[in-house]
């Protein structure tokens, strides 16, 4: 499935599963949001339909932790991060109509020199999202001369991917440091994967974003065994071991 959101007037893709954004999916109806919970997404407290394992992977300071914060609490904090070493991980819940979902969401180092503390971590990931930050350039061309290589070594080259252009709130059209989109969506186009640029300060799409990856998902395991979508909980519940499930994370 490929799907962009780059928020810059870019027009979305309609995927061979027939789904865009706000538009319902074909295994559920259209989700609503639980009034009490911001974004639709909360704390992993109660009995799920499936279980996702989510990898998020990219340089430091791409913005992979404040888009966690963002999507499992609702809330921006840049202040309170601090940079990753090896894995930190978070629990949340999202609704996809009559299905919940339960995710787990590991938050990896964006150093180079902790990407073998990292390796047990991939191990029985459903999807994963490539990060970069929408200023930085460097970010964006990391992504494929290494992120992307982790990913197919560890986990293989047709696990749901979605590429995630952070701090969109910066972008300045006219600014030559800035990452077109066109080129972030020829390679999702080229990897098979979905594009999105989001904003953790505004929470601009980035429910949009972890969503339609989790529509992919499903979506991939109903094509692949039909039979066994409702709960495979043994075998993505913290697999990799070391992180604690926590409601945020540090960066």
């Amino acid at each position: 499935m490929k799907m962009s959101g780059s928020g810059r007037g870019v027009e979305s893709r309609r995927s061979s599963l027939d789904l865009e954004i706000g538009e319902a999916p074909s295994f559920v109806p259209t989700p609503t949001p639980k009034k009490a919970v911001p974004n639709g997404v909360s704390s992993a407290s109660r009995p799920t339909d499936a279980k996702m394992k989510i990898i998020i992977v990219g340089d430091s300071n791409t913005g992979k932790t404040c888009l966690l914060r963002r999507f499992v609490e609702g809330r921006f904090d840049p202040d309170g991060t601090f940079a990753t070493v090896s894995v930190d991980v978070s629990s949340a819940e999202l609704d996809l109509g009559s299905q919940s979902v339960g995710l787990s969401l590991y938050d990896t180092a964006g150093q180079e020199r902790f990407a073998s503390l990292c390796t047990p971590y991939y191990r029985g990931a459903h999807g994963v999202v490539l990060a970069y930050d929408v200023s930085r350039p460097k970010t964006f061309a990391r992504l494929q001369s290494f992120w992307r290589g982790e990913v197919v070594e560890k986990v293989g080259e047709s696990v749901p991917t979605l590429i995630v252009g952070c701090k969109a709130d910066l972008l300045d059209d006219s600014a030559p440091a800035s990452v077109p989109a066109n080129e972030a969506e020829a390679l999702a186009e080229a990897w098979g994967a979905s594009h999105f640029e989001v904003s953790s300060k505004t929470g601009d799409r980035v429910r949009d974003a972890f969503y339609l990856l989790a529509c992919t998902i499903m979506n991939q395991r109903l094509e692949s065994d039909p039979q066994n979508i409702i709960s495979d909980s043994a075998a993505i519940s913290m697999e990799g071991g070391g992180g604690k499930p926590r409601g945020g994370c540090s960066c």
